[in-house]
């Protein structure tokens, strides 16, 4: 039987450019397919290359953007709507 070779959190997390928790939270709804060894607070997740490389290559994956805040007055800032008057003081 040949040894199937699984990678811990940290190794999978560097291989998809994730971090550890948004790994965890994508794991525990279904998305990334994996293993956990324990039970609680301790467990200990494990995945395959391959579950990592359907996880990026399927359609639902979510796309993280990491974006800088940008200040409200800032020129950059999305344009405000504003109500044209109607002539009336």
């Amino acid at each position: 039987m040949p040894q199937v070779d699984y990678l811990n959190l940290e190794s999978a997390t560097a291989y998809l450019t994730l971090h550890p928790d948004t790994l965890r939270r994508k794991a525990s709804k279904g998305l990334v397919e994996h293993r956990r060894i324990g039970s609680g607070a301790r467990a200990r997740y494990r995945f395959k290359r391959e579950w990592l490389d359907d996880f990026l290559n399927h359609p639902t994956t979510e796309i993280v953007v990491r974006q800088k805040a940008v200040p409200q007055d800032s020129a950059f800032a999305a344009p405000v709507a504003r109500k044209a008057s109607s002539g009336k003081a």
